[in-house]
């Protein structure tokens, strides 16, 4: 209790939660923020942030995930997340601009790749109804899933893109779509979502491994989680973008347009924090591991949790 009041370390803190179990337990998190230059050297972010405990939305609570909350009691493996824009090559107005990001674990690479279109909207073609051509873009494009595709049917709620509810494109009567917004981030290889940014808990797959709901769940067991309740429920990663092994933090990262630049290399130094408990005049240390690395583009910065 003296530690939960009197954190003296703007980077850390002990959570008061429940585990998947129903068990009241302490959990210690810490959020490391380091700043990368454009040639990939890196070094501690002064000052550091405190963790974040509520999710950050891009436009309100029905929007997709800014940033996640650190406020989880277990995580496994690592999620990587992006926080980025596509820019097109300076100086030029193009169509289209390819976009990716590579993360090397000497086990498997993480890797996804989109491409990312000029505005365009849906037109009538021979077959049915699909995006027209993309008009010029010469600014950078945030990733962000609401211009991805995806989305529900105003019309028919129950017509919904389960992976990414904020997108583009989903009608029950696909000729509604003439002349309304295309999606501009097109997935090249992989699994849905198009997008490099965090899950929402109520989006597909992670609801699905919060395990079964049905009424006699409610009767007998919540609040606690289902019996086949799925710690990946936690992850906030796109699919493409976890690794089951946890990482170290020194892995070579690249990223392909997401930049003025267009190419931005670098790796991160090896950091891991001790996190020890006092009880009783007793020492032991707690297992922890690196569950997320987040690179916010935008700032820039590289942070790990």
């Amino acid at each position: 209790d003296r530690f939960l009041e009197n954190n003296a370390l703007p980077f850390a803190a002990a959570l008061r939660m429940n585990d998947e179990h129903g068990f009241d337990v302490i959990v210690v998190v810490a959020r490391l923020a380091w700043q990368v230059s454009a040639r990939g050297e890196a070094r501690l972010a002064e000052p550091q942030r405190p963790i974040r405990v509520n999710p950050v939305h891009h436009l309100g609570s029905a929007s997709s995930l800014r940033f996640p909350s650190d406020h989880q009691p277990s995580k496994p493996g690592t999620d990587l997340l992006l926080l980025a824009r596509a820019y097109p090559p300076a100086g030029q107005s193009v169509t289209q601009v390819d976009v990716s990001v590579r993360l090397e674990t000497g086990s498997r690479t993480l890797q996804k790749k989109l491409r990312v279109h000029g505005p365009r909207v849906f037109m009538k073609k021979l077959g049915g109804v699909a995006p027209g051509p993309a008009r010029p873009f010469d600014r950078p494009v945030p990733l962000v899933y609401e211009l991805a595709e995806g989305g529900r049917d105003p019309r028919h709620p129950e017509i919904v893109e389960p992976t990414n509810p904020v997108g583009l494109g989903r009608r029950k009567n696909r000729a509604e779509l003439v002349d309304t917004e295309a999606p501009r981030i097109e997935l090249l290889g992989g699994t849905q979502p198009a997008g490099l940014g965090a899950i929402a808990p109520h989006w597909s797959p992670r609801v699905e491994r919060f395990g079964s709901t049905d009424e006699s769940y409610y009767r007998r067991r919540h609040p606690v989680a289902p019996v086949d309740f799925d710690p990946r429920h936690f992850s906030d990663a796109h699919p493409d973008l976890w690794s089951d092994t946890p990482l170290g933090g020194d892995e070579p990262i690249e990223l392909l347009g997401l930049t003025p630049e267009g190419l931005w290399r670098f790796k991160l130094p090896f950091y891991q924090p001790r996190f020890d408990s006092r009880i009783d005049g007793e020492i032991k240390q707690l297992p922890s591991h690196l569950d997320t690395i987040l690179i916010d583009v935008e700032n820039p910065a590289v942070r790990v949790v």
